[in-house]
């Protein structure tokens, strides 16, 4: 439910999230990492930044680069479709045992003791 819901969202990251470093001298933020954050689809937050400021890089743009350390991405069971599957078959399953018991102790009257 996380991928599918998650998947193509927009990330903003918290302070916590961030590298900070400074950039070498005579240099912006920009310059210096810029070729480096469009290869690793990073977001270079402040690129105007050089001197004693400090260059913020947020290693994700997406929520699938985010989901991606969970490793719930596609690779499992079908990814977020084969999720939802298991999900509905779980619910389903358990709304049928309820109603089986309920049928065999209070329509049939069988005792509880006779299944365990």
């Amino acid at each position: 439910m996380v991928t599918a819901v998650t998947s193509s969202v927009g990330v903003s990251c918290s302070s916590a999230d961030l590298t900070v470093f400074t950039a070498p001298a005579n240099e912006t933020c920009s310059s210096y990492v810029s070729k480096w954050a469009l290869s690793a689809s990073a977001q270079l937050l402040n690129p105007e930044a050089s001197g004693d400021d400090y260059c913020q890089v947020c290693r994700w743009t997406t929520g699938t680069q985010f989901l991606d350390q969970f490793n719930l991405g596609d690779g499992q069971l079908g990814g977020q479709w084969g999720s939802w599957g298991i999900f509905v078959v779980f619910t389903f399953s358990n709304l049928a045992l309820v109603y089986f018991f309920t049928w065999a102790t209070k329509v049939k009257g069988w005792k509880l003791f006779y299944f365990f």
